[in-house]
């Protein structure tokens, strides 16, 4: 046993910095050598996160069940085992896994986080709220309880927008009380171009990439020097893709907060944007450190930080319009028309006539996450389906989601009274371009609220779908107003209910408006504001210069 922990931590390190295929190879030798039965519960979780890192799905899930029997006043063995599933998209197995497990350990905070997690996949998003209070009253500043709580306000329809600001500055209080204090202000600027860099974990595979992209080629035309730090471990072929495009990339998964200040501060950063906002490997640690002259926000979150240290949030007038700074601790600066602009993938498929013409009937669609659907917007959807004779709703949540997951999906619009034959209900789809056919099924996307789509929003607008959004009183809820309005179709965003399902049922009845639609839609994208990075390039190089 004693050469167990050895390996691990050696597995553990080769995937902090990236190298998943030497991690995957090392693990399947090293389990090779172990075929007997564990011999206690810490021996099983460690081979069986080992087996999830050789990519062997079900001795993991046997191992992490025999560590659970093992020793069942243990949460490691469950809150790996809920990590395990929840990476499988076995969402109903995470929450039995989870309200076993919290009943002997109550308000663990590891548990907790997957519990509400996989209860918000689910749609039960008040619930997940309500497991992450009864945590924090007793684990008040445990960052991932802080931070998961803050972000699950976001998906709250009645959410209240002070108790979200102040959940948000709570969250941001905890990250910059364990960064520790802040290195000195920078010093004088040495000469040359202006410096932006970029902190994220998202520059792979990822919405924020197609978002980024424009920005970074609009910066380097403006003779803008950029960084990219980037702190997941995985990168891939769009990592490198951005990497092509920035005077230096970083890649960081392996740096604390304060060594990624350290690396920032040597580069000189005249500008330091976050693109992670509080989601996943986020840096609010390293912002709170100041470790550039200036500092701001942008893209990757649709709220404040509330960490004070990012003195800038961009945004536009539509998103945050006036009155909007009272949620933010942040300044706005909002970008002339959208606050985005996007790279569509190079190998989409054609944009497809609307089905409902060779099929009669009209398909309503969404290909947001289950995240974002509550019960108003399934209440609403079904209602709506149900006013359109013959007409259909076909869901395809992004992210995993296994069968009797997805079930839960459907049986939530069963309750709502939506015929199960008049319910679709996809698996995720991996490959990006078979993703994008898919929207050739649909005639006319739904947005949720109050978290819009934004990346589903605009590929859909892509494959040539328009996209009924309603505009509501928070940044996530506007940001689809927003995108319609860069596309010259801001006449498909609702203010309420009624409007919204007016909305969906009148082009329902007129496929040749949605055919034309379809045949103009990527001119409306390609040629409109989202085809120009310029106008937030303008912003980014203001704030770096101390001009705004």
């Amino acid at each position: 046993m004693s050469a167990a922990p050895t390996n691990l931590a050696a597995l553990r390190a080769l995937l902090a910095e990236g190298k998943s295929a030497q991690a995957a190879e090392q693990a399947n030798r090293w389990l090779a050598c172990r075929p007997g039965t564990p011999a206690c519960a810490a021996e099983a979780v460690m081979l069986a996160e080992a087996a999830q890192i050789a990519g062997q799905v079900d001795r993991a899930a046997s191992l992490l069940n025999a560590a659970c029997r093992m020793n069942p006043a243990d949460a490691g063995p469950p809150a790996l085992a809920a990590r395990f599933l929840g990476g499988q998209g076995r969402y109903v197995d995470v929450c039995t896994v989870c309200a076993a497990a919290l009943q002997r350990r109550p308000h663990h905070p590891e548990l907790t986080m997957h519990f509400a997690n996989a209860l918000r996949w689910l749609t039960r998003t008040r619930e997940a709220v309500q497991v992450y209070q009864h945590a924090l009253g007793v684990h008040p500043n445990d960052p991932g309880l802080t931070m998961n709580y803050a972000t699950t306000l976001d998906y709250l329809p009645e959410a209240d927008p002070l108790r979200t600001l102040v959940a948000h500055r709570h969250a941001a209080a905890v990250a910059r009380r364990r960064a520790g204090p802040a290195l000195p202000p920078a010093g004088q600027r040495r000469p040359g171009p202006w410096r932006v860099g970029f902190v994220s974990g998202d520059l792979r595979r990822h919405s924020v990439a197609g978002f980024i992209e424009p920005v970074l080629r609009a910066l380097a035309a403006r003779g803008v020097e950029t960084a990219c730090y980037h702190v997941a471990a995985a990168e891939d072929g769009v990592s490198r893709g951005l990497a092509g495009l920035v005077a230096r990339w970083r890649h960081a998964p392996h740096l604390d907060h304060r060594a990624l200040a350290d690396v920032v501060r040597r580069d000189d950063v005249d500008l330091l944007v976050d693109l992670s906002g509080l989601t996943a490997n986020n840096r609010l640690g390293t912002m709170a450190l100041r470790p550039a002259r200036r500092h701001a926000t942008y893209l990757g979150y649709p709220n404040t930080t509330g960490l004070e240290e990012i003195g800038h949030r961009i945004v536009d007038a539509l998103t945050d319009p006036p009155g909007s700074e009272e949620r933010a601790v942040e300044r706005l600066e909002r970008v002339e028309g959208c606050f985005l602009a996007w790279a569509p993938p190079g190998d989409a498929p054609e944009v497809a006539p609307p089905p409902c013409l060779a099929t009669g009937r009209v398909t309503f669609g969404s290909f947001n996450s289950s995240l974002k659907l509550n019960e108003p917007v399934i209440a609403l959807w079904a209602d709506i389906v149900n006013a359109v004779p013959g007409s259909r709703l076909l869901l395809k949540p992004s992210g995993a989601m296994d069968g009797p997951s997805l079930k839960v999906l459907a049986d939530r619009f069963a309750a709502a009274g939506l015929a199960p034959d008049r319910l679709e209900v996809l698996a995720f789809e991996p490959d990006e371009r078979a993703h994008l056919a898919a929207y050739g099924r649909v005639d006319i996307a739904l947005d949720p609220w109050p978290y819009n789509g934004t990346a589903t929003t605009v590929e859909a607008l892509w494959m040539g779908v328009p996209v009924v959004t309603m505009a509501g009183s928070t940044h996530a809820g506007r940001v689809g107003l927003s995108l319609l309005a860069a596309a010259g179709l801001e006449r498909l965003a609702a203010n309420d209910a009624t409007g919204y399902a007016a909305i969906a049922a009148g082009l329902a009845l007129r496929p040749q408006v949605l055919a034309e639609l379809r045949q103009g839609m990527r001119s409306r994208v390609q040629h409109g504001p989202l085809g120009d990075g310029s106008r937030v390039a303008a912003v980014l190089e203001g704030l770096a210069r101390g001009e705004l």
